[in-house]
């Protein structure tokens, strides 16, 4: 099981309790965690390369996203789901269909992943909020919401992830729409030069 090491007094319950958390991760939270991880790993490593011209042709700020969806895509495949060719309410959505001889037209029988993604550098909490409240609805086994941390110039690490976890969470125990026992998984990628990828498990109360 991985775990992110512990650095400082100042930090230690930052990493205890984002530890705590990493634990109770299902299988496929955790690979969709480590799929993430691996992503912007090889995108921050990148970042370092001496050759600029081939770091950009190679890693563009745009190749982040369509990599995400393509890896964890094949991770939906692998166990038996069919992903929408467009986008199907969410930015990626693992789906089962079962197909109507009469019309040939695939009857959707349940969706058990809805993915949403926010990395762009503008965010403000309104623009990430109204993208993670759309998970608030989703009637779904797993709930994915992946985001750069909040103002890190400003106010520093960790309160850049942990102010941000506390405002979306703050959301998430707010909606009545979800009963106990639902759960949504946040990634929070520290864009600060590390590429580090926080999860964070919420489960409803």
């Amino acid at each position: 099981m991985l775990r992110l090491r512990l650095a400082g007094d100042e930090k230690t319950n930052f990493y205890r309790n984002i530890n705590v958390r990493l634990i109770l991760l299902r299988h496929l939270e955790q690979r969709i965690f480590q799929t993430f991880a691996d992503i912007m790993q090889e995108y921050f490593d990148a970042m370092h390369d001496f050759n600029e011209k081939k770091r950009e042709n190679k890693y563009p700020k745009k190749w982040i996203t369509p990599e995400i969806k393509k890896r964890i895509t094949e991770i939906g495949i692998e166990n038996g789901y069919e992903i929408p060719k467009t986008e199907f309410l969410y930015d990626l959505t693992w789906c089962k269909y079962e197909n109507n001889k009469k019309d040939e037209a695939n009857i959707l029988i349940k969706m058990d992943l809805a993915l949403e993604s926010e990395l762009s550098v503008n965010n403000d909490i309104k623009q990430l909020r109204d993208d993670f409240n759309k998970l608030l609805v989703a009637y779904t086994k797993y709930r994915v919401f992946i985001c750069f941390e909040y103002q890190y110039n400003k106010i520093g690490f960790p309160n850049s992830v942990n102010h941000l976890i506390k405002e979306l969470e703050d959301s998430f125990n707010k909606c009545n729409n979800l009963p106990a026992g639902e759960r949504l998984l946040l990634l929070v990628c520290s864009d600060c030069g590390t590429g580090t990828v926080y999860p964070y498990l919420m489960i409803k109360s």
